[in-house]
């Protein structure tokens, strides 16, 4: 493939695929909204809490759409923000921006505010409250739990996102257990009645739909995370469809269960019964249906839930506001990254302090309905958006096309706009959200304008300029047939790894793929990244690449932007059909591992298919005439010799292999060894030694040779280290540079 000589190609790595995706936008969605505001839900709506559902559903379905489709074409971090930003003048994003982020802030003091209400239950069960509130006491336990998140956060301590799916799985099963319980407690025994349907009436209905809404937009999550998402064009959109119609089957199948099975006194109905126990109602249904331990199950999936809620809501409402910070719609503060924590610490702050300030509301109902008020009129400005983004934008390349355009996001502004007018004009709950959000359009009234002039108010945000715009619109294409060494690079000091690398890749007529990763922290989005740092690596790369090119012509480099260095080598080793993996190793230990690229060198070694080696190139000669090999399992002798032979073909060197034996005898197999590597016309011996330690021997042969080659060991030994026991102590300790070799699980595809 022909390429510019020195273009440096810059890709995001992807690391979000369809399952984790789907199992992101499902944790997004199932937490506090049924864990928490399903009891009051049950009371105002009675048995058209099951109709609630199903069109809340179809509600956040219709805005769905759009996001596919949008989120297929701008596959970006920060989701309707930013494309309402590129849709209309400034003041209009920001009011997408500023109720989105307050949305997300209220949905996460929704989920402190019901954990809090869980623990306070707990502590009052056993009479541990003392002169407290139950309401009270969840305040407290509230702000503790805000505050801690908050301080972790600030830190730059990072959640992996295998914890998300974790947890996310923990919550399908707890509730997938009331479900099947529930459903046997049907079978068995009478079922309730669901007289009347309508027993709140259709205000009832409502009511409930705009009090359970927050507990339907995980969809949103998905989009936020856009750059993030493997084949975008394609997964965005399933994942979206498919987490809610999980999310919309699940709550159907727990509210029949609640309402059919729940057992009252008194004659009273299950809804009103369930109203009464408030934020724990989903506990006393497990209680009922699942024998012995369904309340304490029910009651730790609570806990668990509204905590992952609350972290979660947490880390999108910073990145919200750290994106917002960048456009300087938000002081320019909220967009920058902490020196030490590299962490948008800012960003964190302010959210985590609102999330506080709304803590102290404590009524839960008031929470959840301005939450998803909040997230219903963000809806709006993003369905608008995208009518006129399909008409401005029309010749734009879409993965997801929405149908019958534009009767989709035109319904779905209508459904929206029904649930905002009925809020308007529902005393108590719906009145007192409404007043919450006008005080915070207020509050970002006052803020957004005494900073702009009025030319300013008509104009579009300008075009960012950062890392997006050095980014490779697609993959260039890679021929898969060709034997191809992959050299990842920390730092661009390491000429001797470089030149490792391409001697070996050019031994095969192969092509040198050198690699550094630019690692993101969890809490910033890959694109985030100041443009500068990108342009440091891209500098770094060019001088190396041309260093290495005079070793090995067809050299190609690349600057890989994404959260876990060692995930993303791998990835590229699967993409690439990569032959040999090169690693450069400082030498030493620390703790029980070889570090490399802030991970470990173990975890690479470990997994990558593809054949492995690891130098310590620390004064190694680049024209070498003593080559030590040292070698005890057959499977790695002939990768091992290999290796050897073509480094000292490049410098004329001499090839002793090692043959240890106790009491001078012979151990087999050397000399096979010494004639693989004489096929490649290099001089080549048996180097025997009586020793009693073979560690204190190969390590004091070692400081005779300019270079040591050594093989992993056995399989059964590198299940209990990266090469070997043995074979890394020796490495460890060498006098010499160090090479070792490890044959990957996988047969060469080329070569």
């Amino acid at each position: 493939m022909e390429k510019e000589p020195g273009a440096i190609e810059v890709r995001l790595s992807r690391d979000l695929t369809f399952l984790s995706a789907t199992m992101m936008g499902i944790g997004a969605t199932v937490g506090a909204g049924v864990f928490v505001v399903f009891g009051f839900a049950a009371g105002v709506a009675g048995p058209a809490l099951l109709l609630a559902i199903l069109l809340n559903g179809l509600v956040a379905g219709l805005t769905a759409i759009t996001y596919a489709d949008l989120g297929t074409t701008y596959p970006e971090a920060g989701g309707g923000y930013l494309w309402v930003r590129e849709a209309f003048p400034g003041p209009v994003a920001f009011a997408a921006g500023w109720m989105t982020w307050f949305g997300h802030m209220v949905a996460g003091s929704l989920g402190a505010l019901g954990f809090g209400y869980y623990v306070a239950w707990a502590l009052e069960g056993e009479g541990w409250l003392g002169p407290l509130s139950r309401a009270g006491a969840a305040i407290v336990f509230a702000v503790l739990a805000t505050a801690g998140f908050v301080a972790v956060g600030y830190l730059g301590a990072q959640t992996r996102r295998r914890g998300f799916g974790v947890v996310g799985f923990a919550k399908l099963v707890i509730l997938g257990l009331l479900v099947a319980f529930g459903l046997v407690a049907t079978a068995s025994s009478p079922v309730n009645r669901f007289e009347p349907f309508f027993a709140g009436g259709q205000g009832g209905l409502l009511a409930a739909m705009a009090l359970t809404f927050v507990a339907f937009q995980g969809f949103e999550g998905i989009a936020q995370a856009g750059e993030e998402v493997r084949d975008p064009e394609r997964t965005i959109p399933r994942a979206m469809f498919f987490s809610l119609a999980v999310v919309v089957l699940l709550y159907l199948a727990v509210a029949f269960v609640a309402l059919a099975a729940t057992r009252t006194v008194s004659g009273l109905s299950a809804w009103s019964w369930l109203s009464g126990f408030g934020t724990v109602a989903i506990v006393e249904v497990g209680r009922q249906v699942i024998p012995g331990v369904g309340g304490p199950l029910l009651a730790f999936g609570g806990l668990v839930a509204t905590l992952a809620a609350l972290n979660a809501t947490l880390f999108s409402a910073s990145r919200l506001s750290f994106a917002m910070g960048r456009d300087h719609v938000l002081p320019t503060t909220l967009g920058r990254v902490h020196p030490r924590f590299r962490a948008p610490s800012s960003a964190i702050l302010l959210s985590g302090v609102v999330m506080l300030l709304l803590v102290l509301f404590s009524d839960v109902q008031v929470v959840a309905t301005a939450a998803g008020l909040a997230f219903l009129l963000a809806f709006i400005l993003v369905n608008v958006a995208y009518i006129r983004l399909r008409r401005t934008h029309a010749t734009v390349r879409r993965g997801f096309t929405a149908p019958l355009f534009p009767a989709f996001p035109i319904l779905a502004i209508t459904a929206n706009v029904v649930l905002v007018g009925f809020l308007a004009t529902q005393s108590g709950t719906g009145q007192i959200a409404w007043t919450v959000i006008v005080l915070w359009i207020g509050i970002g009234l006052l803020l957004y304008y005494p900073f702009r002039g009025r030319k300013d108010i008509v104009k579009r945000l300008p075009k960012r300029i950062d890392v997006a715009t050095l980014l490779a619109a697609e993959a260039q294409p890679i021929e898969l047939a060709k034997y191809r060494v992959l050299v990842p690079l920390r730092e661009f000091d390491n000429l001797a790894l470089v030149r490792l690398g391409a001697i070996l890749a050019a031994a095969k007529s192969g092509e040198l793929a050198l690699m550094n990763v630019l690692e993101i922290p969890r809490s910033l989005p890959p694109k985030a990244i100041r443009f500068h740092y990108v342009d440091e690596r891209i500098k770094g790369l060019r001088k190396v690449e041309k260093f290495a090119s005079g070793f090995a012509p067809d050299t190609r480099a690349t600057v890989r932007i994404g959260h876990l260095p060692y995930e993303i080598v791998l990835r590229t080793i699967e993409e690439e059909d990569v032959n040999l993996l090169v690693l450069g190793w400082r030498g030493g230990r620390v703790g029980p591992e070889l570090r490399i690229l802030g991970d470990t060198i173990d975890y690479l070694v470990a997994r990558a298919p593809c054949d492995v080696v690891v130098a310590r190139t620390r004064g190694m000669k680049e024209t070498m005439r003593s080559i030590l090999l040292y070698v005890r399992s057959e499977e790695q002798a002939r990768g091992a010799a290999e290796v050897a032979a073509t480094l000292a073909r490049a410098g004329g060197a001499k090839v002793s292999v090692l043959e240890l034996g106790e009491g001078g005898g012979a151990a087999p197999g050397a000399m096979t060894v010494v004639e693989l590597v004489a096929q490649a016309h290099v001089d080549a011996q048996v180097l025997r030694l009586p020793v009693k330690n073979v560690v204190e021997a190969v390590v004091e042969e070692s400081g005779k040779h300019d270079l040591l080659i050594i093989g992993a060991g056995d399989r059964r030994a590198l299940s209990r280290a990266a090469f070997g026991p043995a074979e890394d102590d020796i490495a460890a300790k060498a006098r010499c540079p160090v090479l070792l070799y490890r044959k990957g699980a996988r047969a060469a595809s080329a070569g």
